[in-house]
């Protein structure tokens, strides 16, 4: 039997923290990453020393069946019965930020494929560093990279840094010459790997640092002359090493996105990256033909949602695709004061057709989907309709739900829905044991933003480019060893991706995004107000203390983490608040 081999999560999160300890990000959908500590009774996102902890992204490579493309894909293990005595991983981050293109919302959405730089004003005065012109200087001095890393697992570790860059031209601020409001604060590491006793790899982000050429001041919130800051991203590759010594490289790789933290990570975001990418396979790239009749439209504005080319005839599940849905609005009352009385609805009268109000207070399906900007109405203005948050550009726009989204959505309002396997209350989610391939990448892209992209906080519009991947929500990566920053390498592959492109158009740094965008924007990873005392439900604003850019630069890991209150279930308060 032909066998494929294949790096899951294919797109792995990794979050900043100030701590070098760290704990793994979520594994099973629907599931919070458990920290494995707790302080007053209850989870804590700190060490010891109050530090905020880093959230490591892990990967594990899975077993294809090329005769039995339905198969569950298997896991991996060492010593089992696929032979394997060891996996050999090799990582390359990369922060491009500072190099590339000032971000201007969509702009450059087009880039992919046409030369560098399409749809932005002419370069120089287009770039956000334009004061150096020298190609060579421009790559040696704004492009941090360290170079690749390869670890054995079990047994292998190393630091992606400074200090271990021998014999790689490494690239990025000298050392000496960084500085923030507190002091010099050099970018010396980005991250380490591990290589775990059963062949998995753990990616851990370096103590988050950020920090600009000679201490001037953020004046934007997204482009920042000579800032720096020690977010990345890049490829995640892996070779098999047979017990009778033959090698095998695995055939598609991952990619990792070192990100900013998430200082919500109970609340699910109401359009994930998850849901972003999946409406990208399904209308772009042929996932489910049995939800999507095609041909897709090109761009939303061809999109016209009173008769999408979507099977009307599909029944979506109530469990596993609509709760999932209407239950994240209900969520944003711990994360945001507008919404603290809203979305009471109930969900197990919401799951029964025919439909029976259960009190006049609790909202038909159709009552609830007519409240619903639909995608094509990005620009409707009425807040009155959901979701009640930002979206592609600030004129500003809203954000909607995903196209695929509003269709299943449509399907419950219709009646034509599946309920099986519904109960009330939801049971929640087992670890997933043995691991399962898809699962791992959604567990860790439903932790995520998927709009609005102005720019994002993990990744940006890139997410819906079906031309940069390899297969649904696998990127196209480089060929190994290529390092262009432009993707300009003769022998490239079209649309592929190198270390750093996905992450440059975000914010830089990434705090001044967090201190600008305090209204309406990613209330689900950066709360606009957290409940403070459960007994009297009193708020405040989540970064009341934080007086500018700079001082959230320094002081971002002392804010507090919104968390279920101790004995309270149900109950979400700011926890762990250090400033």
């Amino acid at each position: 039997m032909a066998k494929t081999y294949k790096v899951h999560p294919s797109i792995g999160i990794a979050r900043l923290g100030r701590s070098p300890e760290w704990f793994p990000g979520p594994t099973t959908p629907g599931m919070i990453a458990d920290t494995g500590r707790t302080r007053a009774g209850n989870m804590t996102y700190r060490d010891a020393s109050q530090r905020l902890l880093s959230q490591a992204a892990e990967f594990w490579v899975f077993e294809y069946d090329d005769q039995d493309p339905t198969a569950e894909p298997v896991l991996v293990q060492l010593g089992g019965q696929q032979g394997v005595a060891s996996i050999e991983w090799t990582v390359h981050l990369a922060n491009k930020k500072a190099y590339w293109f000032k971000f201007a919302g969509v702009t450059g959405s087009a880039d992919i494929t046409n030369p560098p730089g399409f749809g932005y004003a002419p370069a120089p005065a287009s770039l956000r560093n334009n004061h150096i012109t020298s190609s060579a200087q421009r790559r040696s001095k704004l492009i941090v990279d360290f170079g690749p890393r390869t670890v054995a697992a079990p047994g292998g570790n190393a630091d992606v840094s400074r200090a271990s860059s021998a014999g790689y031209p490494f690239t990025g601020p000298a050392a000496g010459t960084l500085s923030n409001a507190v002091g010099p604060a050099d970018i010396d590491a980005l991250g380490s790997l591990i290589g775990q006793p059963d062949g998995s790899l753990t990616v851990v982000p370096a103590p988050g640092v950020s920090a600009s050429v000679g201490g001037i001041a953020i004046q934007s919130f997204a482009n920042n002359k000579d800032w720096f800051d020690s977010t990345s991203d890049g490829p995640v590759r892996a070779v098999l090493v047979f017990a009778d010594g033959s090698r095998r490289e695995v055939d598609s790789p991952a990619w990792v996105v070192i990100a900013p933290p998430d200082f919500a990570p109970a609340v699910t975001n109401i359009v994930t990256l998850y849901d972003v990418f999946l409406d990208t396979a399904i209308r772009h790239m042929g996932l489910r033909p049995d939800i999507f009749l095609g041909p897709s439209p090109v761009t939303l504005d061809d999109f016209t949602s009173d008769s999408p080319p979507f099977n009307p005839a599909y029944a979506p599940s109530y469990r596993d695709e609509i709760y999932p849905i209407i239950s994240r609005p209900g969520m944003y009352r711990w994360v945001q004061k507008r919404v603290a009385r809203r979305h009471g609805w109930s969900f197990d009268a919401l799951a029964q057709t025919p439909f029976v109000r259960p009190d006049p207070a609790h909202p038909t399906p159709a009552e609830i989907f007519d409240r619903l900007r639909r995608p094509e109405d990005w620009n409707n203005s009425d807040d009155t309709f959901m979701p009640v948050l930002l979206g592609d550009l600030d004129n500003p726009t809203w954000l909607t739900l995903t196209p695929t989204q509003y269709h299943l959505l449509r399907q419950w309002t219709l009646g034509n829905f599946d309920a099986a396997g519904w109960v009330w209350p939801p049971v929640a989610p087992a670890p997933d044991i043995p691991l399962r391939a898809h699962g791992l990448d959604r567990a860790s892209l439903e932790a995520t933003a998927g709009g609005g992209f102005y720019p994002g906080i993990e990744i940006g519009w890139i997410a819906r480019e079906p031309r940069v991947l390899m297969e649904p929500f696998r990127f196209r990566c480089a060929p190994l060893g290529a390092n262009d920053p432009l993707g300009l390498d003769p022998g490239a592959v079209p649309d592929a991706l190198y270390p750093g492109d996905v992450s440059k158009r975000m914010a830089c740094p990434w705090q001044a995004d967090f201190f600008k965008c305090n209204t309406n924007w990613w209330p689900a990873q950066r709360p606009d107000e957290v409940v403070l005392n459960p007994a009297t439900m009193t708020r405040a604003s989540w970064g009341r203390g934080v007086a500018s850019h700079d001082q959230l630069a320094v002081d971002w890991d002392r804010l507090g983490v919104v968390s279920e209150a101790p004995g309270l279930s149900g109950i979400y308060i700011e926890i762990d608040r250090e400033l």
